[in-house]
């Protein structure tokens, strides 16, 4: 009873295309067989409180920061570079999969939904265009992620698409 009223407010949700708190309304469950049972869970949108402010940095764009870490992180490159690691660091959204041999049907969906929630959470994307883990080889699988950022302002022009590509190792 405690975890279910702890955990009724601020809940995080992400579907393959949107990440967003969410609060539990309603939760039901009846039985439609001896060994079948339909669940029914109503969420309700809380409002985002989160600052929409993004900086640049070093002349940097906020997009381009967000791009660089998102490669040092998954790819392991190390595009921030000495000048900008002690104030970003790298963000690696597929880390909770590393390591843990997940078959391809399952680590496919589940590395898309991870890397949703955590761009559109963060508020670095509105919206993920596409999303492709390809298939491994000898350990490593190619990533390709393109993503659309939030618009700062609403007479303004729409931002262009930010995209990655590069092998992901450990998955």
């Amino acid at each position: 009873m405690r975890l279910r009223d702890s955990r009724a407010g601020g809940v995080p949700f992400a579907s393959p295309h949107i990440a967003l708190p969410v609060q539990i309304a309603e939760l039901s469950t009846r039985t439609v067989s001896t060994i079948g049972h339909e669940e029914r869970l109503t969420l309700v949108i809380q409002e985002q409180r989160g600052s929409t402010m993004r900086a640049s940095i070093n002349g940097i764009s906020a997009d381009e920061v967000v791009q660089q870490a998102l490669s040092d992180g998954l790819f392991g490159t190390s595009l921030l570079g000495q000048q900008m690691g002690w104030m970003v660091r790298p963000i690696d959204p597929l880390a909770p999969l590393r390591g843990l041999g997940l078959d391809d049907s399952v680590l496919r969906s589940v590395a898309r939904l991870l890397f949703t929630e955590r761009l559109v959470t963060d508020q670095a994307a509105s919206r993920i265009d596409s999303f492709a883990l390809g298939p491994s080889h000898q350990g490593t699988r190619r990533l390709r992620a393109t993503w659309t950022p939030p618009q700062l302002y609403t007479n303004g022009p729409d931002p262009a698409p930010v995209s990655i590509d590069g092998a992901v190792t450990g998955l």
